[in-house]
């Protein structure tokens, strides 16, 4: 039988979730898998809506993960898959999150798949392939003539050195960067408002450093060009990769002595409560490049309401060590709009990460999704800025999307008003971390024609008067596009 994995909207980061997923049907006998993860800016026909409805004709098994704000893309397409024959079970947050209202509300899925997937997978796929009911498998809500069914709870994956390693194979690699990605741990105890955990939970599970290691040098062996033209990087995927301060010493330490030589990225958000010295000296050795910690807010009143765990005195504390280590790139998120803010604590955040010895920081509009304490707090106390139907989230999306919600003591002015000034000190820090002579060095080193002398002019300007550089997209050098053929509808 063949499999389809949807990924409606896909980024530059790789679909990991969908990854494992392969692995494991791979593990239980199926071969035949193919990887839609759309994205049509990503210059490749593997990644279009036609290479997609291509899969169709065989009447495969579609699975669908969806995110909230995309859900509306993926019913969309799985109703068309549905309509060519398919079978469709969906999965991940979005499903996770409503349940059998998706069945309910959608006539065309077969199947949800709630909660972790990764051993029940197989099983779905071969009850898939007989054409027969899903009965007894966990965590699938399904039809079973015209009533739904809803099986026993799908239980958290404990033993997570049991997973095979994600199916990297499945990757158009040129369209991703950042392509090697690995989950450490699974969980976070941790309860901030703008967070909810439908498919990992609350519960933390960790990998043993030995499995860790195991796994990237098992990247290095199997994909040994494609890593290195995503610059020997691996980027940890955890949400909270150092929960267990002494299980991050171990990983790094078995990174050291196997003489590794790789670049490492965390991205998500380090949590500045387990942290100390010495965490920071054994990843800087093993290869830390670039490491964000996520922070939200430099108030203290709206941090206590946010559940984070977290002071601002620790938050200085983990930034210094980690300069102190030196990190060559250590950044913080920041967020405007937390519950019980204002204008005044929105500007007390924006002085704070100003204050700190950081090379980069982010902004973000709070945003809201369902089974949030946030969005439950935005509906009781504020108001939606977005219309939904219930299912339709496409307006709520994250990162530079504007305001999602606003309240009597923080209105929409007021907050775009918190960003704007916010934007200044990221352009501020971008600024100062690239104005280096280093860095310029290797920028000149980059023009190699006439053409490229143009591009480099432009981009100076750019980053001399632009605002809000964050949301600058890089244009492609000329000299890179002589050099390299465009993407077919054969690759």
């Amino acid at each position: 039988m063949k499999i389809v994995l949807l990924e409606p909207v896909g980024t530059g980061i790789p679909p990991l979730g969908l990854l494992y997923l392969s692995a494991c049907l791979k593990k239980a006998g199926f071969q035949d898998i193919t990887l839609c993860s759309i994205n049509e800016s990503a210059g490749s026909f593997k990644r279009s809506r036609e290479f997609f409805l291509q899969q169709l004709s065989e009447k495969p098994l579609v699975l669908v993960t969806s995110t909230t704000p995309v859900w509306k893309n993926a019913f969309e397409l799985a109703k068309i898959a549905k309509e060519k024959g398919c079978t469709i079970v969906v999965g991940g947050p979005a499903p996770s999150i409503f349940g059998k209202q998706v069945l309910e509300r959608y006539p065309f899925i077969d199947a949800a798949v709630i909660g972790e997937g990764e051993l029940v997978i197989g099983k779905v796929a071969k009850a898939a392939a007989a054409k027969k009911g899903f009965e007894g498998i966990p965590g699938v809500v399904w039809r079973k003539n015209a009533k739904i069914v809803e099986n026993e709870k799908n239980p958290l994956i404990q033993d997570l050195n049991s997973l095979p390693f994600p199916d990297f194979g499945l990757l158009d690699f040129p369209t991703y960067h950042g392509a090697f990605s690995i989950m450490t741990s699974r969980g976070c105890p941790y309860n901030c408002e703008f967070c909810f955990k439908p498919v990992h939970g609350n519960i933390f599970r960790a990998r043993s450093p030995k499995s860790v290691l195991e796994e990237i040098k098992w990247i290095i062996q199997e994909f040994p060009q494609e890593f290195e033209k995503a610059g020997r990087t691996i980027v940890f995927a955890d949400d909270i990769f150092n929960f267990d301060l002494e299980r991050s010493k171990a990983i790094a330490r078995a990174i050291i002595n196997v003489g590794l030589k790789i670049r490492l990225v965390s991205v998500n958000g380090f949590h500045v409560r387990t942290v100390d010295f010495e965490l920071f000296q054994l990843l800087k050795k093993a290869g830390l490049e670039v490491l964000w910690f996520g922070v939200d807010s430099g108030s203290e009143r709206v941090l206590k309401n946010l559940g984070k765990g977290i002071t601002l005195e620790m938050v200085r504390n983990a930034v210094k060590l980690a300069k102190k280590a030196g990190i060559p790139t250590v950044g913080a998120h920041f967020i405007i709009g937390l519950s019980g803010e204002t204008l005044e604590a929105a500007r007390e955040t924006i002085a704070f990460a100003r204050s700190l010895p950081l090379d980069e920081v982010g902004f973000n509009h709070a945003n809201v999704l369902p089974g949030t304490r946030l969005w439950d707090y935005a509906l009781k106390h504020g108001t939606l800025l977005h219309e939904t139907d219930g299912f339709d989230f496409s307006a709520f999306k994250q990162l530079n999307s504007g305001v999602i919600f606003e309240t009597p003591e923080f209105p929409k002015k007021d907050r775009e008003k918190a960003f704007e000034e916010a934007v200044q000190v990221i352009d501020y820090f971008r600024r100062k971390h690239i104005m280096t002579p280093k860095r310029f060095l290797l920028f000149l080193k980059e023009i190699k024609s006439l053409d490229d002398f143009f591009w480099a002019l432009g981009r100076i300007k750019v980053f001399l008067f632009a605002k809000n550089l964050r949301a600058q997209k890089r244009p492609p050098k000329p000299s890179d596009l002589k050099s390299q053929n465009p993407f077919s509808s054969s690759d």
